[in-house]
């Protein structure tokens, strides 16, 4: 589910909202309900080159009988759309992109809309080239919905803001992260036969080679190769020189022998050129030492006729063909704004064009497995790498679909490379990736990985993702020592159920409701740690929200980072419009958090204490529906009291919206003032703040909680104390330390 709620975009900035059009009508939809909160709108079907706040509906056009060239255009319109606001986003001006589409795999569409599956690799990349921009791709299911019920789930997610660049939306409405899961290869139940014929795209070096190689070990297979390298014979006179210095030297000696002038760049040429004949002659070798049968085919993967042709002749060398794996790709890292269509279509075509050529060359085939070599940048983007990362997205997507559609009958991979040590990780690159932490792929391992894969017996694991440690992948600085700003937009649309907190009609946030901000931003920052505390919470002012109905408010969230031993401490002040201070608190982030633990409050003797909810709710507390967490009354005594919480089912069904259990928690602080008032009898009570708040395990908060609370002193006008948040299993799963109150005398 999507964390939402905390987001970088100022929705009250005073430039135009441009939405790129679409045929559904969403367009229209969209414009009336930004209009509705006063956001200025201008629908186009091209973006005016100073753009820099956008959604882009493109990719929700109906496309009835579209082409597979039709649906990859698309995907290139919107990069070209995303280079247009990159002028403008890329030095760090706020701005946003959102990119809508339909990828079709969650419904049957009668066109392949997975050919649309870019978009979300372009968002992942723009993000990483443009981190003060909210970014952010959205892959909603149109299926069945009219224009107005789309263009409404569209602005929720939108206006909701929030951490995660991909979401997807299902038919329902509901919104989803999608998120990698460990998954290891529980049964080798479809590999390939001894005398089965695979087709290769990528040539026998390197990467390529050493995954055909583990693969040949385990079984006799035929291989027909696809490579770019035409295999030309070496002069024999060359064979004794084995260094690059040495086949340089003769080169150069060889062309003034014969009265020939030649460019360092030649013989620079011409030497890689023999060494790359000779290790694919030695892994040709090696292969059928290994027992394979091998053709190799010098092709442009890129060439349709050229595919078809040495398919042809590969299916009359060794039979039928039973798999293909395309491994091909090249790179050009540029921006996105920087990037020229040239530079662009080269990498994106020389992945895709491949890959839909080995589909038609082997579309009367009755394929057993399929396997596409996409990369991580696919999962998480890539600065630099926007072409790259979009064409082996769609390969992702493409591989679904087919594994959809061929159903049993075929295991189809997607197999998505970190780097590795090797291939085209040069020795300056595996220094950055080493300086990031990023591991590289030891070529052995990922040879052997590729070979596991190819044997897999699962199908739902069509996408798999091999490598590690890319939670620091594309940073451009190190936060761990650091400070900053962003800004919250709170409107009854992102936030609806505040309007259950109303003091003398004036929409009050609740202090958990400003942990709960808090929480998510820290966890923006640092989404690879977990969160172990909250101290020092302090209220200065309560916030009062007075364009909550209209035009939003907007709040300021201050943080400033350090480490402190083995945790990170993010200091945040939260300040209003008018810089009024109404919040500091400091969210403790660690690797590891401590487990709950079982804890026996001294309450004494618990006296009963009636519980009626229309007697709580209303005349001593003003919380509204989705605030009236308190289930029941257990007891009080003068040392404390307990109680049960429970939250609503609506309220629980988006509960992994949230980073902490905020409505339980400011349940806990609506018991504290319940038990002070009925203790001093006549008295409301408003929170001063808190020492400590620490969650022992976010996996097992429920809906409900058993509330205990001790009171750790009393005065005339103020009262603090503890709360422990239990299970049934009396764990304690959250505990709520030196809660203070300030008491004032009802009217």
């Amino acid at each position: 589910m999507s964390a939402g709620g905390f987001g970088d975009l100022n929705w009250k900035s005073s430039d135009i909202l441009f939405l790129i059009s679409d045929d559904f009508g969403i367009a229209e939809q969209l414009q009336k309900l930004f209009q509705s909160i006063e956001i200025s709108t201008e629908i186009v079907d091209q973006l005016p080159v100073e753009s820099s706040f956008v959604i882009d509906l493109r990719g929700l056009n109906r496309f009835s009988n579209a082409s597979i060239e039709e649906l990859l255009a698309v995907n290139t319109r919107l990069f070209q759309d995303a280079q247009i606001c990159g002028k403008n986003l890329f030095d760090g001006k706020a701005g946003c992109l959102f990119l809508a589409f339909d990828n079709g795999l969650s419904h049957q569409s009668k066109n392949d809309r997975a050919w649309l599956g870019g978009i979300s690799a372009l968002a992942k990349t723009a993000k990483l080239e443009w981190p003060n921009a909210e970014v952010r791709s959205i892959n909603i299911n149109c299926a069945n919905k009219p224009a107005d019920k789309i263009a409404m789930e569209l602005f929720h997610s939108i206006t909701s803001g929030g951490v995660e660049v991909e979401i997807e939306i299902d038919s329902f409405g509901k919104s989803y992260e999608l998120i990698c899961e460990v998954a290891a290869i529980e049964n080798k139940s479809r590999g390939l036969n001894d005398g089965d014929t695979i087709i290769v795209s990528g040539g026998a070096k390197g990467v390529t080679a050493a995954c055909l190689i583990a693969l040949s070990k385990r079984k006799k297979i035929n291989i027909g190769i696809l490579g770019r390298t035409k295999l030309d014979e070496e002069n024999p006179e060359f064979k004794k020189y084995t260094t690059d210095a040495e086949l340089k030297g003769i080169l150069f000696k060889q062309a003034l022998a014969e009265g020939k002038k030649i460019t360092p760049i030649e013989v620079n040429r011409e030497a890689a050129k023999i060494i790359g004949n000779r290790e694919i002659h030695k892994n040709i070798d090696t292969l059928e030492r290994n027992g394979s049968q091998v053709s190799y085919h010098s092709v442009d993967i890129s060439d349709q006729k050229e595919v078809e042709k040495a398919v042809s002749a590969i299916r009359e060398e060794f039979g039928a063909i039973h798999g293909f794996v395309h491994a091909a790709g090249v790179l050009a890292d540029r921006y996105i704004h920087e990037k020229t269509m040239n530079q662009f279509m080269d990498v994106f075509d020389t992945k895709l064009q491949g890959f839909r050529n080995l589909l038609q060359a082997t579309s009367n085939d009755k394929l057993t497995h399929i396997c596409c070599f996409s990369s991580v940048s696919a999962r998480i983007g890539n600065v630099g790498q926007v072409d790259y990362a979009m064409a082996n997205e769609i390969l992702n997507k493409v591989c679904q679909s087919e594994q959809q559609r061929r159903g049993k009958t075929c295991v189809v991979k997607s197999l998505n490379w970190g780097p590795w040590d090797g291939g085209m990780v040069s020795p300056q690159l595996k220094k950055h990736f080493e300086s990031m932490g990023v591991d590289l792929i030891p070529l052995e391992t990922g040879a052997e990985i590729f070979a596991d894969e190819m044997e897999d017996g699962s199908f739902e694991n069509v996408e798999v993702v091999i490598g590690g440690s890319f939670e620091k992948w594309g940073n451009k600085e190190d936060k761990e020592n650091g400070k900053g700003s962003f800004k919250l937009w709170v409107h009854r649309i992102n936030n609806p159920y505040l309007s259950s907190h109303t003091i003398q009609d004036k929409i009050i946030v609740p202090m958990m409701m400003v942990n709960e901000w808090g929480l998510r931003l820290a966890k923006k920052l640092y989404s690879h740690l977990n969160i172990a505390e909250i101290k020092k919470m302090k209220v200065y002012k309560g916030i009062h929200l007075a364009n909550f109905e209209t035009t939003g408010d907007i709040l300021s969230f201050y943080y400033e980072s350090q480490k402190s031993g083995e945790n990170t401490l993010v200091e945040i002040k939260v300040e209003g419009e008018s810089k009024q201070l109404y919040y500091s608190f400091i969210v403790v982030m660690a690797e590891d958090i401590d487990a709950p633990f079982k804890s026996n409050t001294n309450l004494g003797d618990l006296k009963n204490w009636l519980f009626i909810k229309d007697d709580v709710y209303g005349p001593i507390l003003f919380h509204g529906p989705d605030f009236q967490v308190i289930n029941n009354l257990e007891g009080i005594s003068s040392k404390g009291c307990k109680g049960e919480l429970k939250i609503s089912n609506s309220l629980f069904n988006d509960k992994l919206n949230w980073a902490s259990e905020m409505f339980l928690f400011d349940g806990g602080v609506q018991l504290a003032a319940l038990a002070i008032q009925n203790m001093t009898n006549n008295s409301s009570s408003l929170p001063l703040g808190f020492e400590s708040l620490c969650i022992y395990d976010y996996e097992k908060l429920t809906d409900q909680f058993n509330c205990e609370l001790t009171l750790n002193k009393q005065g005339d006008m103020n009262s603090e104390w503890d709360v422990f948040f239990k299970n049934n299993k009396q764990e304690v799963l959250a505990k709520l330390s030196g809660l203070r109150l300030y008491m004032y005398r009802q009217n």
